[in-house]
């Protein structure tokens, strides 16, 4: 067996861990760490074998996203211990999300869905499969403050989304001169316990 570099791991309500690789997909593993299910580009379940995410929602989808491939969106049928026993896959590429490097995924405070691509931050639009894209180079992670604030860290610096004019804008040294945050790169960004970023 050659070995995988794993790069996400979620666990759903079921207690199965989901394990998504760079080059051989998605194992489903039940909690004794055996294999139930792989979703890969040979079985059909994913368009690329490459997972850079995986988030299991509220509501118990489970998206993974994807390099090169977009982002899938999974509902189960479950047996009754949990065993996830059909997949059924919503897939959104190219024409849905325009740049298809997923390399995050964020539930906020209101079930809503977000991405961070290499083409910056997209939001699937409520109760729909439209999203709505917010361009900027090389989104890498997205999370929310208590107060409700969407942010992206970039390659390129920190930005904020804005939902009063729905945009984008980059968080600036100029709120926080003593420290020089513009153009600098962010591939990870997390909001602590009392909500600061």
């Amino acid at each position: 067996d050659q070995s995988q570099l794993v790069r996400a791991v979620a666990e759903d309500p079921y207690g199965f861990i989901w394990v998504g690789t760079e080059s051989e997909g998605v194992f489903v593993l039940d909690t004794e760490g055996q294999e139930v299910a792989q979703l890969n580009e040979e079985n059909g379940k994913l368009v690329s074998n490459f997972v850079t995410e995986i988030l299991v929602d509220q509501n118990e989808n489970v998206w993974i996203g994807q390099f090169r491939g977009g982002l899938h969106k999974f509902s189960m049928r479950r047996d009754p211990t949990g065993k996830p026993i059909s997949f059924a896959s919503n897939h959104f590429g190219r024409k849905e999300l325009g740049n298809v490097d997923i390399e995050d995924i964020f539930q906020d405070q209101t079930k809503g869905i977000w991405l961070a691509s290499l083409g910056g931050l997209i939001r699937k639009k409520d109760n729909s499969d439209e999203f709505q894209f917010y361009s900027v180079r090389w989104g890498n992670e997205v999370t929310q403050s208590t107060d409700g604030q969407i942010w992206l860290a970039t390659s390129m610096g920190l930005y904020l989304y804005d939902a009063a004019g729905d945009t984008l804008r980059r968080y600036s040294s100029e709120v926080h001169p003593q420290i020089n945050l513009d153009k600098q790169m962010f591939l990870t960004i997390w909001a602590d316990q009392k909500g600061f970023v």
